[in-house]
């Protein structure tokens, strides 16, 4: 949307709406810039042993330790940790009973008693923070994504061998839950009268001849006419999809315009990282000579030791979060050149890349591509993304640059 104090008069001809466009895609565009910013910062500073994440896990916490926060245990919820690990080491309890042990010990989390999720979070999901360590997300040469072990640099809760004793203890009990059945349109396609969602279902034919997938409203209600089928096969959403991805098609002229705008991103964002990086190198350079005559004012006893290490320890923190930024910013514009080099070889043929895709990707395509699914009138209307801000959610998507 634009703000009210944007001058809009005549933004009902077409230069008015392609003024309001080009700001509405530039808005987008500068926001997607910034969050790959910040993602390459801190993929930069897990690679460091820096924890990225907003929330520690249970048993931590973040404090200010001269100007840099840092990671320590919680000394007051540490022995609750270790316990916990104790105790499901030795096979004698679930996730469920022990939350209920440690509810009557009195451990809490955010000032609430706790409950299996806690349990589950501290054994399932957080559990190699308690040993040093923790998974980050990388992204690799061929624009997969992978999850790293990383070595952190917060102090360790339990000994390895606890560690390992309790998972062996969970890898025992616990058994991979698989889901029955697949649905590509699951929770996409919308009833147009009500807003509710179509259910998916998979049902035999006759004598056993393979399984059909459609998807249906279960609530009758005094919107729909009576004629109403309240069912929809996925062959006729199938075709409806191809039929909309179709009408995306880029003729060569806008692709020729997309390039020349996605060279003005690039250059945009080139003379952004060294215009920062020159900034970093002169605050590196203030800051080393801080500290060499920090040293030299110690020795001349100037100052005392206590104020050094103070002063010192500050200004290094200081100094590591610069570099970290510095080394992350010259990985920008190669990462951009990857995502936009996907998006142009999606925008040669959409909807044959589309059918090559698996359905755990097509639903993250239809996502981008697609603002609505509605059903009415036993038909299926299928509203889509402006086809030029689509592309670049393609390129700037986490999950689509690869």
């Amino acid at each position: 949307m634009l703000s009210a104090t944007e001058p809009n008069e005549g933004k009902n001809n077409p230069y008015g709406k392609w003024m309001r466009n080009t700001q509405i895609n530039n808005a987008e565009l500068e926001s997607d810039l910034i969050s790959i910013r910040t993602v390459m910062n801190l993929q930069e500073k897990a690679r460091q042993g820096y924890f990225p994440g907003a929330r520690v896990p249970v048993g931590y916490k973040r404090i200010t330790d001269h100007g840099k926060k840092i990671i320590v245990p919680d000394e007051e919820k540490r022995h609750y940790i270790e316990k916990i690990f104790r105790l499901y080491s030795t096979g004698l309890y679930s996730f469920r009973t022990l939350a209920q042990k440690m509810r009557k010990e009195g451990f809490t989390h955010n000032n609430r008693p706790c409950t299996k999720k806690t349990i589950e979070n501290i054994l399932s999901v957080y559990q190699v923070f308690y040993i040093g360590k923790f998974n980050y997300s990388f992204k690799q040469n061929d624009g997969t994504y992978i999850v790293k072990l990383c070595d952190g640099k917060h102090e360790p809760i339990i000994p390895l061998a606890l560690y390992e004793a309790a998972m062996n203890i969970k890898d025992r009990a616990s058994t991979p839950k698989k889901n029955k059945h697949s649905f590509l349109y699951q929770g996409l396609i919308r009833c147009s009268l009500t807003n509710r969602l179509l259910t998916p279902e998979k049902q035999r034919g006759e004598n056993k001849s393979g399984e059909y997938e459609y998807y249906r409203c279960h609530r009758t209600c005094s919107e729909c006419p009576q004629d109403c089928k309240r069912i929809i096969k996925r062959e006729m959403i199938d075709k409806a999809v191809s039929e909309a991805l179709n009408t995306l098609n880029i003729t060569k002229e806008q692709l020729t315009d997309l390039k020349e705008h996605v060279k003005e991103i690039l250059h945009y964002q080139e003379v952004y990282d060294e215009k920062r990086k020159i900034q970093i190198e002169g605050y590196i350079k203030k800051l080393k000579n801080r500290i060499n005559q920090l040293y030299d004012d110690k020795l001349d006893g100037i100052i005392s030791d206590d104020v050094y290490m103070d002063k010192k320890l500050t200004w290094e923190n200081k100094l590591e979060d610069l570099t970290l930024e510095y080394s992350a910013l010259t990985k920008t514009n190669i990462e951009l050149i990857k995502r936009f080099e996907k998006m142009f070889e999606l925008a040669e043929n959409l909807t044959q890349k589309y059918l090559q895709k698996s359905d755990e990707k097509k639903r993250e395509i239809l996502k981008i591509l697609c603002s609505n699914f509605y059903y009415k009138d036993s038909e299926l209307r299928i509203e889509l993304e402006n086809a030029f801000t689509t592309l670049l959610k393609f390129a700037l998507n986490e999950k689509w640059g690869g």
